[in-house]
């Protein structure tokens, strides 16, 4: 079983091996720390303010969250070409530029980027609850030169600022411009609508649903004025069958008297009774008796008088009968035959007698058939009133079926207009909704556009300037220098360990009890020689020398890589108050 007094022999046994491990390591991990180059940060914080105007009376067209938009700026502000631009600018990456390409190389100066958003315990305005967001955010670049760190960090916020601006202006620009296009779009469908209404109502003008009510009252008065007028009819119709009842009973001529007292007849009634008469004067009176002569002429002039009347007809005979000689003459001659030239100049002849007949004949009957009982006449006037009336009537009712039958027309076309109507508005109504939500949306675009060209809206602002590095950020010496001191001692040990198993050698009358299991009779103490006093003077002597370099190197590291001996001694005098 080994001790703690064990362990203590073998490391005195073993301090040169010890030491000499651990300063060899101690000393390697100084040399490490002091040729890792130093490489300072510049970095600058980046605060979003919020717009100076309320949302609630401009509200910004730009939407997202404030870390979003920043990831976005970010992403727009790293590429290739803007960082390209700056290593050719600041001539960064020299070494790294003629071994790799330049993709690596911004590859690694995205490395030496860093973005990081400082968030803060809010109450959001809307629902107003308590929740974190994104007020600010640090930029920060690293590099070997801190002239350089500052420089491009600058440069790099500088991007950041523009980007966001010129982002800001271009969605609200481009945000305004497609609202205005909508506005255009929907105001064009709201004229093709209202023309097409204004067509519509053109051809349907009398069938529109508002006209409904009316085209019903019409529809009724039409109704009320056919009966009205059926019950006119059925009264007009009864006063002219009596009139012409009463018409039928009177003599259209009144009887005339001579200066004698006697009748007057007409031609065929006073042919008759001259006839009668002349019968009877002729068996009292000779042929040349004056009243004998005086009545033959009479006869023989009314006989001419009648008789022209007969000659009209026999005339119109006779010209049917030409006509059908004329046509069967047709059919077996030519037009030039002298029977058929014949025949048609006969029919002349005959039309031409015939239009003579017929004109004296007519000029006879109506001198015969105007009456002159005025009675007769009367009733014949009222008799002709009430027909008149009767062709009014029936003229109004046909009027009338006309009228209800284009409002029953009218009303069986009424619910398929109402439903093209209904339509045409509802599009119409929905047309101008959409081009009144997207008018307002585009004046707030508007307004939104100019909030963010005066810039007066949400906005970056450069609250903290990357300034010029003072004390290089890594590597970190002394967590370096610990670190190696740790892994020097942990080496010693180690080494001393391993060297320990591998020795066969007994230490000691606890070893040969270990081995034999017996202990022994007696020990005798190591002589030191002169040669082993002189052994452990050179011993000494490196150690000494050894502890003298440790100790200098670590008051360089602490002088030149922690803080200057000057600074630490006047701040120990600060302390002890000397």
């Amino acid at each position: 079983m080994i001790g703690i007094s064990d362990y203590l022999r073998i490391l005195r046994r073993r301090r040169v091996l010890l030491w000499s491990v651990f300063g060899v390591v101690f000393v390697i991990a100084v040399l490490v720390t002091l040729a890792l180059p130093s490489v300072y940060t510049s970095s600058g914080t980046i605060l979003i303010e919020q717009q100076e105007i309320p949302a609630e009376m401009v509200k910004s067209t730009v939407g997202g969250y404030a870390a979003e938009r920043m990831q976005a700026i970010s992403q727009q502000v790293m590429t290739t070409a803007n960082l390209g631009g700056i290593i050719q600018k600041y001539n960064l990456y020299a070494d790294e530029r003629q071994r790799d390409t330049l993709a690596t190389v911004v590859e690694q100066m995205r490395e030496d980027i860093l973005l990081t958003p400082v968030s803060a315990n809010v109450v959001d305005p809307k629902s107003g609850k308590p929740t974190t967001a994104t007020i600010a955010f640090t930029l920060a670049y690293s590099n070997k030169s801190p002239e350089l760190a500052q420089r491009v960090a600058n440069e790099l916020a500088t991007l950041f600022l523009n980007e966001n601006l010129k982002q800001r202006t271009q969605q609200t620009r481009e945000a305004s411009r497609f609202l205005a296009a909508e506005a255009e779009k929907w105001q064009a469908q709201v004229t093709q609508l209202e023309n097409e209404l204004s067509s519509f109502k053109g051809k349907y003008g009398e069938v529109l649903p508002e006209l409904a009510q009316i085209n019903q009252q019409a529809m009724q008065r039409a109704e009320q004025q056919l009966s009205e007028f059926d019950q006119r009819i059925r009264v007009q119709e009864d006063r002219r069958i009596a009139l012409q009842g009463q018409l039928a009973q009177l003599s259209p001529n009144s009887t005339l008297y001579s200066t004698e007292g006697k009748p007057i007849l007409g031609n065929e009634s006073r042919l008759k009774s001259l006839e009668a008469e002349y019968v009877s004067r002729s068996a009292s009176y000779g042929p040349d008796h004056p009243d004998i002569i005086k009545m033959k002429k009479e006869i023989e002039a009314l006989r001419k008088e009648v008789a022209s009347t007969e000659t009209a007809a026999s005339l119109a005979a006779r010209q049917q009968q030409q006509q059908a000689e004329l046509q069967s003459l047709r059919e077996r001659y030519s037009a030039d035959h002298p029977d058929v030239k014949r025949l048609e100049r006969q029919i002349a002849e005959t039309e031409s007698a015939l239009s003579r007949a017929s004109s004296q004949q007519s000029q006879r009957a109506a001198l015969a058939s105007k009456p002159d009982n005025p009675v007769y006449i009367q009733m014949q006037a009222q008799l002709q009133a009430a027909e008149s009336e009767l062709k009014s009537l029936q003229l109004s009712k046909k009027q009338a079926e006309a009228k209800i039958g284009e409002l029953e027309q009218r009303m069986k076309q009424m619910p398929e207009v109402q439903q093209q109507y209904s339509k045409l508005l509802a599009e119409l109504d929905s047309a101008r909704k959409n081009h009144a939500d997207i008018s307002a949306k585009q004046v707030q675009a508007q307004l939104s556009e100019a909030l963010e060209k005066e810039q007066k809206g949400e906005r970056f602002t450069l609250v903290e300037p990357p300034p010029l590095p003072e004390d290089p950020a890594s590597p970190n010496r002394p967590a370096i220098l610990f670190l190696g001191l740790m892994l020097a001692a942990a080496a010693g040990v180690g080494t001393v360990a391993m060297r320990e198993n591998i020795d066969q050698s007994l230490y000691g009358a606890a070893s040969v009890n270990d081995v034999l299991g017996i202990s022994p009779l007696a020990t005798i103490p190591y002589i030191l020689t002169e040669r082993d006093q002189a052994s452990q003077r050179r011993q000494r002597r490196l150690i000494l020398v050894m502890l003298l370099v440790l100790a200098l190197v670590l008051v360089l590291v602490i002088h030149f890589f922690i803080m200057p001996l000057d600074i630490i001694w006047f701040s120990v005098l600060r302390r002890l108050g000397i």
